[in-house]
């Protein structure tokens, strides 16, 4: 007969899922959302099957059947509250409630109505779930608009990789705002535990609520948010509201964990502490600005000792916003780029050098939008120039299957040392969730 221990630890390496728990930047940037969600639902099964075979089984692997909680189908308000029950109750024998274990929670389904009451505490699932490391809120909204069509664009067809995901029209899609009581349930509820944060595209959060909600959650490592709800800052109740956080909430004095922003929105940036002495990696989507606001330079100015990987997409032709940037990070291991109309490699690098980058990732989703691609030439003569001295791998993420000139010019590549990997596994981090 094996010893407890062994089994337990057989057990462990049967089904676990190391990526759904791994908040590095590399790691939390190069997930294939998709490929997690499928190895949660293995694992899960295996548990499930390992817990039949027999009371002694059933214990050795209710250590982890809790561990994830993954929601891909919403089955009713009801049927919801009564499962957070079941989480909460207590045990014989003093064992720990089943929501104790649960680490990470992660709610991805498709939702009728509009945000209610019963969306503050999940519907019970943050009180149950005291201990959660990872939260993942991405509803889906709900199509209203009777005169609906999807697009048929390549862009709107590579929405539909992997999901079942459509492009509409902002205003014919349910988009949820956070309620303060939510934002703030969070913050009590896991202000400690806390590690990654990610609130989907259909759900926008206030930049007041953000801000707050950021300064109690301490070990925060990594946030990811779609829609930032930056107009809706401030507003006649901030102070009330402000004092019964302060209340309710003492901030924290531990330093800040924060290594990794996912922001949907440049300006959602303004409401990051200006001083994060671990920030690893930086997402900027420019929508608006060029140049960049002062507020958001002097964020990657603080901060640019610590910086080494940032990801930038731009909508709209502009000259000079992604030098100006490049150049307040010297420390700049890898650059990740959505390929955008009216790009070039002279528009990105700047005459001078980049003494510490070594990989570039490269993102298309249009091809209409695929600058960088035609021109890759430009990025030859910039490493025969010295300007990349470091620059060893160039990755291609999803790329609509067409590289431009990249295979016309691969050998110049090659006798510069820069090796070359497709990863059609990746996705850029633009808008809402890839997926």
């Amino acid at each position: 007969m094996l010893p407890v221990e062994l089994v337990r630890y057989i057990i462990r390496l049967a089904t676990d899922v190391p990526v759904a728990f791994d908040t590095r930047h590399e790691s939390v940037l190069d997930e294939d959302r998709v490929a997690t969600r499928r190895e949660l639902l293995v694992s899960l099964q295996t548990k499930l099957s390992i817990s039949l075979v027999s009371k002694s089984f059933h214990v050795l692997a209710e250590e982890y059947l809790y561990e994830v909680l993954l929601l891909t189908r919403f089955p009713g308000c009801s049927t919801l509250r009564r499962f957070a029950a079941f989480l909460r109750r207590g045990r014989r024998g003093g064992l720990r409630p089943r929501g104790n274990r649960v680490r990470r929670l992660e709610l991805h389904f498709r939702i009728d109505g509009p945000w209610t009451i019963s969306w503050d505490s999940l519907w019970g699932l943050l009180p149950a779930c005291p201990n959660v490391e990872l939260l993942l809120f991405q509803p889906l909204g709900t199509v209203v608009h009777p005169a609906l069509r999807p697009t048929t664009s390549t862009y709107g067809r590579y929405l539909r990789h992997g999901v079942e995901c459509l492009r509409f029209d902002r205003n014919d899609v349910f988009l949820f705002t956070c309620t303060e009581p939510f934002v703030r349930a969070v913050a009590r509820r896991y202000g400690g535990t806390l590690r990654r944060l990610e609130v989907g595209a259909c759900c926008a959060v206030r930049s007041f609520y953000l801000q707050l909600m950021l300064a109690f959650l301490y070990n925060l490592e990594v946030i990811h948010i779609a829609p930032v709800q930056w107009r809706l800052g401030e507003n006649n109740d901030s102070e009330s509201i402000r004092k019964k956080w302060a209340e309710t909430l003492p901030i924290p004095q531990q330093k800040q964990q924060l290594h990794t922003v996912l922001l949907h929105q440049a300006c959602g940036l303004e409401f990051i502490p200006q001083l994060c002495p671990q920030l690893r990696h930086v997402s900027i989507s420019n929508r608006f600005f060029t140049p960049f606001p002062s507020i958001i330079r002097n964020l990657l100015q603080r901060n640019a000792a610590s910086i080494i990987s940032l990801y930038y997409q731009h909508y709209y032709h502009s000259e000079n916003s992604l030098p100006d940037i490049v150049d307040l990070l010297p420390n700049l291991e890898h650059l990740r780029l959505l390929d955008w109309f009216g790009a070039s490699w002279d528009n990105v690098f700047s005459p001078g050098i980049q003494p510490r980058l070594r990989t570039l990732t490269l993102f298309r989703i249009m091809l209409s939008g695929s600058d960088l691609f035609k021109h890759m030439r430009e990025l030859v003569q910039v490493g025969q120039d010295g300007r990349l001295p470091k620059l060893a791998k160039i990755r291609l993420g999803t790329c609509e299957h067409n590289r431009g000139g990249l295979d016309q010019v691969q050998p110049a590549f090659a006798r510069l040392g820069i090796t070359r990997e497709e990863r059609e596994d990746l996705r850029p981090w633009y808008g809402g969730f890839p997926y």
